[in-house]
């Protein structure tokens, strides 16, 4: 889509006689963006819309790492050894 709408301008200006420059294209761009706004705040819309859906499950996840991981230090702090039960080698 866009490349042949930048392909028709460029031959349009090329009929007309004029070159194809940096500021002539600036102004493709601009009436570009402006007709394609709509479109491009409704595919932002629908990312956030994804990555705010997606926030639950992380903070889930994250939630149940830290009681996970406090358990297994708790676990570990309360594990008693005896002297035969250690390892010599560490």
């Amino acid at each position: 889509m866009f490349v042949d709408a930048k392909a028709e301008y460029e031959n349009n200006l090329k009929q007309n006689g004029e070159h194809v420059t940096p500021e002539a294209l600036s102004i493709f761009y601009k009436d570009f963006l402006d007709k394609a706004y709509e479109r491009q705040m409704e595919y932002n819309r629908e990312w956030w819309k994804l990555n705010v859906g997606l926030l639950y499950p992380g903070m889930k996840a994250a939630i149940r790492w830290l009681t996970q991981s406090n358990k297994q230090v708790a676990a570990a702090s309360q594990k008693k050894t005896s002297f035969w039960e250690k390892s010599f080698e560490s």
